[in-house]
C-alpha cells in the first residue's frame, strides 16, 4: 500500500525549535505539540498502515537559506502526528524501516511532499 499527502508551509527548523527551549522549556513543548497537532489534522482521511512502512519526504523550501538538518528536523513533528493520528502504529524501529529524502526549492508552494510506501508497496 502506498499514500501520499503535501503538507504546506514550511515547518520550524531544529534552530527555532532550540531557541524556543532556551526561552523556557515549555515553550518548546508548545511549539512541539502545535506542529503535531497541524499535522494530525491534515492527514486524518489518510490509509491507516499496519505494516512496517518506508518513508520518501520532498522537502519544498522557498529558498536555500536554511541547512538540510535543519529543514529535516520536522520529521519529528510529522511522524508523531502520523502516530497520533492512527496513521501508523508507533513511530519505532519495529514500524519506520527507513527514510528517503530531497530538497527542492520551491518559492511558490513550499512544504513536504509525503510518500508512505509498506512493505508490500
Amino acid at each position: 500500500m502506498r499514500a501520499y499527502i503535501f503538507l504546506p508551509d514550511t515547518f520550524p527548523s531544529l534552530n527555532d525549535y532550540i531557541a524556543k527551549e532556551r526561552i523556557h522549556r515549555l515553550a518548546g513543548a508548545k511549539m512541539k505539540e502545535e506542529q503535531t497537532d497541524r499535522v494530525i489534522w491534515q492527514v486524518k482521511k489518510m490509509p491507516k498502515f499496519k505494516k512496517p512502512v518506508t518513508f520518501q519526504f520532498t522537502w519544498h523550501e522557498k529558498d536555500r537559506k536554511r541547512d538540510p538538518d535543519n529543514i529535516i528536523f520536522a520529521k519529528k513533528f510529522i511522524l508523531d502526528g502520523l502516530k497520533e493520528a492512527g496513521i501508523i502504529p508507533q513511530d519505532s524501529q519495529k514500524y519506520v524501516m527507513g527514510f528517503r529524502e530531497s530538497i527542492v526549492t520551491n518559492p511558490t508552494a513550499p512544504g513536504v511532499e509525503i510518500l508512505i510506501i509498506d512493505e508490500d508497496g
